[in-house]
């Protein structure tokens, strides 16, 4: 997928009502990495739509078992809701975490697939996270055992 190509896609929670399956809509790809795609985008409920945020949806990785893979987001959601709840400058905020089908068009009925993990966050503008603060990451990974989550 080419970064920053136009999209007209659409995700949202695994759920009774049809249309949080829509909640999200994805307007551009913005990147990907080695755990998940990154889509620009904006929620939409009741015919309101928000201030565009990211939406991360996590690639399932087959060579591990999902129970591990879902921990392991849970595990990175959890880190970031401390970071967040600590004030830690520099990070995007998380809006929302979910399970639900992966992207797909507006309007169509996702497939009966595996749930994957999806997060929402606001938009952290700069070639880093870190970079949107002045004076560096306030908080770096060699002083995980200083955090709860990393024990």
């Amino acid at each position: 997928m080419t970064q920053g190509a136009l999209l007209d896609l659409v995700c949202g929670p695994a759920s009774p009502l049809p249309e949080t399956f829509q909640r999200y809509r994805l307007v551009a790809h913005l990147g990907s990495g080695g755990q998940a795609d990154v889509y620009r985008a904006v929620r939409i409920c009741g015919g309101v739509t928000s201030a565009p945020m990211t939406v991360k949806v996590f690639r399932i990785d087959p060579q591990r078992p999902i129970a591990d893979e879902l921990r392991s987001w849970d595990k990175g959601d959890a880190a970031l809701m401390d970071l967040n709840n600590r004030g830690v400058g520099g990070i995007c905020r998380r809006a929302d975490g979910f399970y639900g089908p992966p992207p797909h068009r507006p309007g169509s009925v996702p497939h009966r697939v595996t749930p994957c993990p999806i997060r929402s966050m606001t938009i952290c503008t700069g070639s880093t996270c870190a970079s949107t603060s002045p004076s560096g990451p306030a908080w770096h990974p060699a002083d995980a055992g200083s955090t709860p989550w990393a024990r």
